[in-house]
This record gives C-alpha cells, structure tokens and sequence, in this order.
C-alpha cells in the first residue's frame, strides 16, 4: 500500500529544522503547474514515511516525503508522474481542509483528501486516467483508517469532474 507509514501514526516526531531543497523544489513545481502559487508549510525529507505525509508539528506546518518518493514526482520525458503527484495532492489538500489533526472522521477526511487531488489533477491537465493512476496501488477492502478503493477511486473521479464541469460551464477554474 502506498499511503502506508513505515512508523505508527504517534510516532511521527518534528521534522529536522532544515528545509530540503530537493523536495521543496518539487513540491513548489507541482503547485505552479496547478496554478497554485505560494505555499504555508515547508517540506521535509523524512526516512520515516513511505511517499508523504501531511503533518503539523510545533504550530508549523509540513510535509514530509522520501528521497525514493521524490526521485520520481517531475516530469520524466515531458510527463508527470500521475500517481506520486497525485499523493503529494492527497497531501496538500489535508492540509488546505484541516484534516492533519485526527478528529476521528478518518474514512470522510480520506474521501474528501481523495476528492481535492482529483480536482488538483486536473487542474495540472490529468486526463481522467491520469488522476486514478493514484488509486491504483490502494487496498480494495475497508480498513480501520480508510474506505473501499472503489469509494476512493469514486471520489477522485467526482473531483476531476467537478473541476472539469467549472469549466465547461465557462466559469473560472477556482482553488479546490
């Protein structure tokens, strides 16, 4: 499973105090091609989670990912990697609707995360196709922490289309 944490959820200590560079960089190039300028929280390499994670530390807030994770998340031969900016997506939105602090609404705050990276894909220009590349690795079954993939994969979809219907009816494309 990709979203998985290599440490338990309360385990997760603050991030080292330096901001990297490289996943800065990465992370700064996904938001300007979702048209999504200027960021509050820094990102952080962390050897602690699988790809990233959304965290609030000391009143500031993170994400932190993974040198392997990153390896990957640009554009390789004019293309994104759908799924890993698909996640990093996951990621940005928990964060934009306050679902970093658990409230006990896991599988709600885990759709509506799903839902917003759909939206941001495709204000990237994800084909639909594209957006669901970061279902494709997710459990089919329910789980304590999170919903049926086909719920998951349901809710990407509806984000990609609510995006897309702001523009077909000749509106302008707002932040999700």
């Amino acid at each position: 499973m990709l979203a998985a944490l290599l440490l338990p959820a309360s385990g997760l200590a603050c991030p080292p105090s330096h901001e990297s560079e490289t996943a800065a960089s990465a992370l700064h190039a996904v938001l300007g091609a979702a048209g999504l300028s200027g960021t509050n929280f820094e990102v952080r390499e962390s050897g602690h989670v699988l790809n990233a994670r959304a965290l609030i530390c000391d009143g500031n807030r993170y994400i932190l990912t993974n040198d392997r994770f990153l390896s990957g998340l640009g554009r390789t031969d004019g293309n994104w990697n759908w799924t890993k900016v698909g996640i990093v997506a996951r990621e940005i939105g928990r964060h934009a609707m306050g679902h970093v602090v658990y409230r006990g609404e896991r599988h709600r705050e885990e759709i509506s995360a799903d839902r917003y990276a759909g939206h941001f894909l495709f204000r990237m220009g994800a084909s639909l196709e594209q957006a669901l590349a970061m279902t494709e690795f997710l459990p089919e079954v329910l789980s304590s922490s999170h919903p049926r993939k086909s719920e998951r994969v349901a809710a990407v979809r509806g984000g990609w289309r609510d995006a897309g219907d702001v523009v077909d009816s000749g509106g302008a494309l707002a932040a999700p």
